[in-house]
């Protein structure tokens, strides 16, 4: 199976959100404060009446400290794995930018990338900007 063919399993997403819940020792109430989704929303994703959106799903994730690929049964690692880089670590958010890449189509790959080539590029131009002007 490819990562173009993955299939949510809501028993699974279920199951891990409320043993998620329970090891931090976390309500309802507390997680719907910190990632800004509704208690009632929360409510459904765990009584399995509905999927989360890709941001709910991050955003649940870092709240309680888990890994994306956990919550969905991917693995088996509950603990967010930190990418270490020359900035610094890096958490769950490049795989879930990896995954959510990896489900568009070609076509949305070439806009997303030539957007980020866009912003990159505009980025570099402010940067040398600031360093000229420090350097006057």
């Amino acid at each position: 199976m490819d990562d173009n063919d993955f299939e949510f399993n809501q028993e699974v997403f279920q199951e891990r959100l409320r043993l998620a819940m329970w090891r931090r020792k976390m309500k309802q109430s507390e997680l719907a404060g910190k990632t800004g989704i509704s208690y009632k929303t929360i409510s459904t994703y765990i009584n399995g009446h509905s999927k989360p959106s890709l941001g709910a799903l991050a955003g649940m994730a870092k709240a309680l400290n888990v890994s994306v690929d956990w919550l969905l049964g991917l693995s088996d690692v509950m603990e967010p794995e930190d990418i270490e880089t020359e900035d610094g670590p890096l958490t769950a958010e490049i795989n879930i930018i990896r995954r959510a890449y990896k489900a568009i189509t070609p076509k949305e790959r070439r806009i997303l990338l030539s957007l980020a080539q866009a912003l990159w590029n505009d980025l570099e131009k402010e940067q040398a900007k600031e360093d000229e002007e420090k350097d006057r």
